[in-house]
């Protein structure tokens, strides 16, 4: 029989709890490319894992769940199973996980905005060609805000023009030496803030023409002859020489020796004038390129 000083204690009933993890610190952007975004963060031991999501539209897209807490990095290339544009923002987020048996706690989510590269630039082809000059183009990139425009001269790789509007879609390269071979590369950029993303390369490689024929003069006439000499052209492999037939230009002779600089056309009509034409030519690989051509008439004895 309990007495009117003695106490009665019901059984304690005890629950334990977990908290949430922390914070994921330390998020940022490792790398970028036109399709393709990794980031990173600082290992966060109250975690099991992390989630990392995308947004896209009004609602955040799951991209990626890393199951260790050891892994402090991730690349994805799709979001909502769709590819990543090029020159495109995307806000990121990714949050912790701690598994309390069956039931996952999350902590709060941290957020940063990067922009992949722009694309690399496409279609580049030659436009035009003087034995001064190269014009080249290529098609519009519209992930890009300009391009970057690099000649190579000796083993380095020079910058000659940054055009800072992405539908101007063609350069030319002048004071050039004829006959010459020379290579060009092309990247776009983005401005992503004060920050320049840029693509890949482009390269090409283009000669110029060689200089047209100097010094053309008549070196002598016959009654069925007419002789004709020109400089040597450094720039050419050798010279085309054509003679004026009724109307249209007939070629007669192809010089393959740029030091070879006469040619004597026979089989003509005494006291009859003649115009003849001679230029340069370069080969590029299986291509001819030609100089401009000088004309110059005579008349036989």
């Amino acid at each position: 029989m309990l007495n009117g000083s003695e106490k009665v204690y019901g059984e304690t009933a005890t629950v334990a709890y977990t908290t949430n993890p922390t914070v994921v610190s330390g998020f940022k952007l490792k790398a970028r490319a036109a399709d393709a975004l990794r980031v990173e963060w600082t290992k966060n031991p109250t975690a099991s894992g992390y989630i990392i999501e995308v947004q896209s539209g009004d609602e955040w897209v799951r991209v990626g769940k890393v199951t260790s807490t050891n892994t402090t990095e991730f690349k994805f290339t799709k979001v909502d199973g769709k590819a990543l544009s090029a020159g495109t923002v995307y806000n990121v987020r990714i949050k912790s996980y701690y598994m309390a048996g069956s039931t996952a706690l999350y902590g709060n989510t941290k957020t940063i905005a990067v922009r992949t590269n722009p694309s690399t630039v496409k279609g580049v082809t030659l436009k035009g060609r003087a034995s001064d000059a190269l014009r080249f183009g290529w098609t519009k990139n519209t992930s890009a805000d300009g391009y970057i425009i690099e000649q190579k001269v000796g083993d380095t790789w020079k910058r000659i023009a940054k055009i800072t509007n992405n539908a101007t879609t063609e350069y030319r390269v002048s004071g050039l030496a004829a006959g010459t071979a020379y290579s060009f590369r092309i990247q776009a950029y983005k401005m992503s803030g004060s920050t320049a993303l840029y693509s890949g390369y482009t390269t090409v490689s283009y000669r110029t023409n060689p200089s047209a024929v100097s010094g053309l003069t008549v070196k002598g006439t016959t009654s069925n002859a007419i002789r004709i000499g020109w400089n040597k052209n450094t720039s050419a492999d050798g010279y085309i020489v054509e003679k004026l037939v009724n109307g249209s230009w007939v070629r007669v002779a192809k010089i393959t020796n740029n030091a070879t600089i006469e040619y004597r056309i026979t089989g003509l009509s005494k006291a009859t004038t003649y115009n003849f034409r001679v230029k340069t030519y370069k080969m590029s690989g299986s291509t001819a390129l030609y100089g401009a051509v000088k004309t110059i008439n005579a008349k036989t004895s």
